[in-house]
């Protein structure tokens, strides 16, 4: 009760923050203190699609700047991260000292702290950020300025972000539908079935069809350490690729890349149409078709 109280209209009193251990984080990413806060929305429109407020508990941690390929001036990337290769990014992810963001790192994050900001900007997005949602229109990563936060993390809502589920996200769910990876925050467009906003929830299973605004923004552990030389080629080469199959495919296929190696053609997908449409890409491996 004392939790719902602090919230008032949506945003907490902030708590004195979590001193950072010593450490770096991995390039290129901010360093956040963490903290106690009630995140999420008071409102329940939305039900089980959207995080409810929820007292939690932040440690420290790492967020990268912009989404996946993480780097302003990149493209974003042109398919979605499909249910079916989150297992397979998270072992990617681990090898270069990164790893999915929880959800209660993003919200902290994208909210600017216990201020649990709805929007990344404080208000809707209007013109600071991409507009309506669009692949044909949208500009590259950091192409709109002042679409960031105090915090300095740039370019939230105009897609979602895979995150590993955790207190946030399983107090929005019945037990049968908890998962170990949600889909959080909204996107540039109004018509979602979810929340378009930072508290936005949904689910993606193995086998669904790849969605283009269900995308990646990388978390760590400050001090941990990570390899920074192989993250800056693999980020060229996925940016070179433009899709996350792509990227992980070249991964797969230059276990120990050498700087020409980011070049590498890119991979192309034509989709098998059957009566249902295209087929998912971890359904084509299980069938062997790609």
């Amino acid at each position: 009760m004392l939790w719902m109280l602090l919230v008032g209209c949506g945003e907490a009193r902030w708590t004195p923050p979590r001193v950072v251990p010593p450490g770096p984080c991995p390039a290129g990413m901010l360093q956040l203190g963490g903290g106690q806060a009630v995140l999420g929305d008071l409102r329940t429109a939305y039900g089980e699609d959207q995080v409810v407020a929820v007292a939690v508990d932040v440690d420290p941690f790492c967020i990268d700047a912009y989404p996946f390929p993480s780097r302003p001036g990149d493209p974003w990337p042109q398919d979605g991260l499909e249910g079916g290769r989150v297992e397979a990014w998270a072992a990617l992810l681990d090898g270069f000292g990164r790893r999915f963001c929880t959800a209660e790192e993003l919200l902290w994050a994208a909210g600017w702290g216990p201020a649990n900001r709805r929007f990344l900007t404080g208000r809707y997005r209007g013109a600071l950020c991409e507009p309506e949602f669009s692949w044909g229109d949208m500009g590259p990563l950091g192409r709109y300025e002042r679409c960031r936060n105090p915090f300095g993390l740039h370019d939230h809502n105009v897609v979602s972000t895979w995150v590993t589920a955790s207190t946030a996200v399983d107090d929005a769910r019945v037990p049968v539908r908890r998962r170990p990876y949600s889909v959080l925050g909204g996107t540039n467009r109004e018509d979602t079935f979810y929340a378009n906003d930072n508290f936005g929830l949904h689910n993606h299973d193995p086998g669904d069809i790849p969605f283009g605004d269900d995308q990646l923004r990388t978390c760590a552990d400050p001090g941990v350490g990570g390899d920074d030389a192989g993250w800056a080629l693999f980020v060229e080469a996925a940016a070179h690729q433009g899709t996350f199959e792509g990227a992980l495919r070249w991964a797969w296929a230059h276990p120990a890349p050498l700087t020409d190696d980011v070049l590498a053609p890119p991979w192309l997908f034509v989709p098998e149409t059957g009566p249902h449409g295209a087929t998912s890409w971890s359904e084509r491996s299980r069938l062997g078709v790609y």
